[in-house]
This record gives structure tokens, sequence and C-alpha cells, in this order.
């Protein structure tokens, strides 16, 4: 899977700061868990995705 996504989109080595942990988890806490934000995903039956989408 990850040398699919580097030959689509590329990737650098690197590791993820301290800063960007603290935003991704106040991201998370503010934005991502809210009832707007969940409502505005689409949803997929946990088995569909399992049996590849079919």
């Amino acid at each position: 899977m990850i040398g699919s996504f580097r030959d689509r989109y590329g990737l650098a080595e690197g590791a993820v700061t301290d800063r960007e942990t603290a935003l991704a988890e106040e991201l998370a806490r503010t934005e991502s868990a809210t009832e707007e934000w969940v409502a505005r995903v689409p949803r997929r039956d946990v088995r569909t995705a399992v049996q590849g989408g079919r």
C-alpha cells in the first residue's frame, strides 16, 4: 500500500513533530469529533469495506 501511495503521490522521509501532533489533536477535539463534521463524512457499511467495496 505504501508503494502505491509513493508511486502516485510521492513521499518524503520524516517524522511528525510535537507541534504537528498537538495541532492534529486539537483538530480532532474541536472539529473532527463534532456532530457536524461526522455527519459530513460518508459512511460505508463495514462489511462492504472489508469485502472490497462489493
